[in-house]
């Protein structure tokens, strides 16, 4: 009778809960190491646009391709950073649902733990 409430303990709790966790640690891992920026096909607007031909059609060609490619630059670098926050809030949320999993379901496996022993 031990053994099988020991199965039990492993084959529904102990086995999800690692196999979540590791799942869950490979994603949030990939989640923090992962640099590249995944742009959406929407995110060149058409403001954007109007604002480089309206720099280009100005007498002082380069002066204004410098003020534009600056202000792109620090676009794609806000896009960037919020991004990579986007990311690491998403991969620490990951995590966060492992440790629900083992904390919710403890209580039910102790209780039953609890119980076979003090009546078996």
């Amino acid at each position: 009778m031990i053994i099988r409430q020991i199965l039990r303990l492993i084959i529904y709790y102990l086995m999800p809960f690692i196999f979540i966790s590791i799942f869950y640690s490979v994603i949030a891992k990939t989640l923090f190491q992962t640099r590249e920026v995944i742009y959406s096909p929407h995110s060149s607007s058409s403001s954007s646009k109007n604002e480089e031909r309206q720099l280009m059609n100005n007498n002082n060609i380069r002066n204004n391709r410098e003020i534009f490619s600056d202000n792109q630059i620090t676009n794609q670098d806000k896009k960037t950073r919020k991004q990579l926050q986007a990311r690491h809030k998403l991969a620490k949320i990951v995590l966060f649902l492992s440790l629900v999993f083992f904390i919710c379901w403890l209580p039910k496996q102790i209780h039953d733990l609890y119980w076979y022993f003090l009546f078996f």
